[in-house]
């Protein structure tokens, strides 16, 4: 009925009842019923016949309202809001930029109050479909019986409506050939549904999508997997609206307002003789009598609604059937450039593949999680933290020989790679796999070794327990089979030949069970394997900068620690998603832990250290003695520099060191020196004595009795006949 052009109202239709701009309410007109506010009441009966838009008075003659025909912008005026709903200046701008037209296909995920709905179902028309989804079950049941009503639910109307998660379950369009033209989600989390919906776009023509966020924590991530997805032209906007309210207003002289005023103050006997002689005046000056003038005015409604939501668009261009993927000069792979705007498709770079496959797993997808990391794998084939995911995902999806596999090889790398925290998380993959296949005690051995490598992991801890109350259960052997370390041969046979072609070493395991690896090929092979990162560093008197020259950082990875006199920095590197730490083990003085942080850029991470003590450092850190560069006596070089004079060339340090040695300090000179070797040799709380002391009292006073100076200001103590004054800039 929301796209009928009817004139005449009927029994059994839907109308909408229009006393103000703030009352409007839908009706269904039944004979018998009546209709009744505070103006009087009206029967349905008398509104039967009627065209649409009439004015129907009220029983007792004082009142009237209007009688309109629904359309989806009074229908959002006057349905009850359920949800928060999408007003009209929204539902228009999102039906322009989506492009919906007669007979089209539309998805609408979050069917809330169904206002969109509505007006979907009128833009698409009777050839056109509506699939809507919405998973409350009430607002799910409020919604269909709305839509039986209003008659545009399927086969009345194009909509059809489904009670279900799409997160979860995605859409159940149960047509094979459905093709969705334009998309529209209204959802908490609509990232976590896209990528579900690409496989139902038309392969002929682009699709559109919008998506309905009220919060810009959840645009930032929707811009953030759209990008990473392949969609194009990308564009964020919000509607802000300010409706005017146009009517005719009486032009009145300072005299009338003057009258006006003193009527207000009349006492309350008269006033209702007054507004009624008022009443009568104001009717007959709207009559035209009196000759007074009008003119039309227009002000802005009474509430303003400001922001409403954030609306965010994007384009999917179709793939060509026959395109050959490859790699690019912009080190992506999959890069369309036959197309009018060359993009970069959905399943293109290593970081989008595990991206998309860290989603299908919090959505408990792990079959496709499984397929992403393989395909994931295929382009880094020694990746720790691929194999420990798969491995992960294999686990929940109760594959557990490919589990046993995957965390396997993921031990493997992570000792020669010398990845300890890697090691402890594989080896507790490895334990979970061999506990489900019923291998109890080597369950157990993995879980204690990999208690060893991260001892304060809960979910380790609570896997541990169990496999040791099933150990001490079983009547079956007690000791384990399996090594700290598998064999080589034990791995699967392609990674057997990716390992010794990267890595080009072999493991020779004694009794032990640890790599008997000569050290010297150990090292050269580590040393290929390690990503050489540039750093600098400045320093002020208060500060050191350290600069790590590393781009596009994801600064949720990076972790630094801060110690006195050391630090280190880990973050997961861009190209390889390896775990990579930059440490200073011996830094030149201490720092102040408190007051350190970390900075990561788009092309660097800055490190700030604050210094504990002022002053400069001679090096950034202690490799040699701090007095090495001051005193070298094992040096016998002198300094002779080539002179014409006919003595000879002089030894310039050897008669500075004469002088020196000659002139005695005397006076302020030989204090300074003597304030200077105390200092120098005073311990902790003596040199806090000492500067306290000193600042506080302006250079007046000096004291290493800490108990003294830390209880209290020191005061100034000024120059016998001299006066200490403050100085105000």
């Amino acid at each position: 009925m929301f796209w009928e052009k009817k004139s005449i109202i009927e029994e059994g239709d839907v109308a909408i009842i229009w006393l103000t701009r703030e009352q409007v309410y839908p009706i269904i007109i039944e004979r018998g019923k009546v209709f009744n506010n505070k103006f009087g009441s009206y029967a349905h009966s008398d509104m039967i016949g009627l065209p649409y838009g009439s004015q129907v008075p009220s029983s007792n003659g004082i009142g009237y309202l209007h009688i309109l025909r629904p359309t989806p912008e009074l229908w959002t005026r006057a349905l009850p809001h359920r949800t928060q709903i999408v007003y009209t200046h929204d539902i228009s701008y999102i039906q322009s930029k989506l492009r919906i037209q007669t007979g089209m296909t539309v998805l609408e995920a979050g069917t809330g109050s169904g206002n969109m709905t509505h007006a979907l179902a009128r833009a698409v028309g009777k050839t056109g479909r509506v699939f809507s989804y919405e998973y409350h079950a009430k607002r799910y049941e409020d919604a269909l019986n709305e839509f039986k009503q209003n008659r545009i639910l399927a086969p009345e109307g194009p909509v059809i409506l489904s009670c279900q998660d799409v997160i979860i379950d995605g859409f159940d369009i149960k047509e094979k050939e459905v093709i969705v033209h334009a998309a529209f989600f209204d959802l908490p989390a609509p990232w976590k549904v896209i990528y579900k919906l690409i496989p139902h776009f038309s392969k002929e023509r682009q699709s559109r999508i919008c998506c309905f966020n009220p919060c810009i924590e959840q645009v930032q991530k929707t811009l953030k997997h759209l990008r990473e997805f392949g969609f194009y032209d990308i564009q964020l906007s919000e509607v802000s609206c300010c409706e005017w309210i146009a009517r005719k207003t009486e032009l009145k002289d300072i005299s009338e307002a003057a009258d006006r005023i003193r009527e207000i103050q009349t006492s309350r006997k008269n006033k209702k003789r007054l507004n009624n002689e008022n009443f009568q005046h104001s009717k007959r000056v709207k009559e035209g009598e009196e000759g007074r003038n009008w003119r039309d005015v227009g002000r802005m409604e009474k509430n303003i609604r400001s922001h409403t939501s954030y609306l965010t668009f994007a384009t999917w261009l179709p793939l060509p059937e026959n395109h050959q993927t490859q790699t690019n000069k912009h080190e992506r792979s999959d890069y369309i450039e036959d197309s009018a705007f060359p993009i970069l498709s959905n399943m293109s770079s290593v970081e989008d593949l595990v991206k998309q496959a860290q989603i299908c797993s919090e959505t408990k997808e792990y079959q496709r999680t499984i397929e992403l990391l393989t395909e994931a794998l295929h382009k880094v084939p020694i990746s720790i933290d691929y194999y420990i995911k798969r491995s992960t995902a294999y686990n929940y999806n109760k594959q557990y020989n490919e589990a046993l596999k995957d965390a396997e090889a993921a031990v493997y790398l992570s000792y020669i790679k010398r990845e300890n925290e890697k090691k402890g998380l594989a080896q507790m993959n490895r334990g979970i796999a061999l506990f489900h296949l019923g291998q109890i005690a080597d369950s157990f051995y993995a879980f204690k070794k990999a208690k060893e490598a991260i001892p304060s992991d809960t979910t380790l801890d609570s896997w541990f327990l169990k496999a040791k109350t099933e150990l001490e259960k079983t009547q079956e052997r007690k000791e384990n089979t399996i090594k700290e370390i598998p064999e080589l041969s034990e791995l699967e046979p392609s990674l057997q030949t990716k390992i010794e072609k990267i890595e080009c070493i072999t493991l020779d395991y004694t009794n032990k069970n640890k790599p008997n690896i000569p050290t010297e090929l150990l090292q050269e092979n580590m040393k290929s394997l390690e990503p050489i990162i540039r750093h600098e560093w400045y320093q002020t008197d208060q500060t050191v900068i350290i600069i790590l020259y590393v781009k596009s950082v994801n600064k949720d990875t990076c972790k630094a620690e801060f110690r006195k006199k050391s630090l280190s920095v880990s973050f997961l590197l861009p190209a390889t998603q390896e775990n990579y730490t930059f440490e200073l083990s011996e830094l030149f003085n201490e720092i102040d832990v408190s007051l350190s942080i970390v900075t990561v850029f788009s092309s660097k991470i800055e490190l700030h250290l604050r210094k504990r003590f002022l002053g400069k450092w001679l090096a950034l850190e202690t490799k040699i003695s701090n007095t090495q560069a001051f005193n070298n006596k094992d040096s016998t070089k002198i300094n002779i520099y080539p002179s014409s004079s006919k003595h000879g060339s002089k030894d310039w340090d050897l008669i500075a060191k004469n002088m020196a040695t000659d002139t005695q300090e005397t006076g302020d000179a030989a204090l300074n020196k003597l304030f200077q070797e105390i200092y120098a040799n005073a311990d902790d709380d003596t040199k806090r004595a000492m500067m306290k002391s000193y600042i506080e009292s302006s250079g007046t006073a000096l004291s290493t009795n800490w108990k003294e100076v830390g209880a209290k200001k020191v005061p100034i103590q000024p120059p016998a006949g001299m006066e200490a004054k403050p100085w105000y800039n």
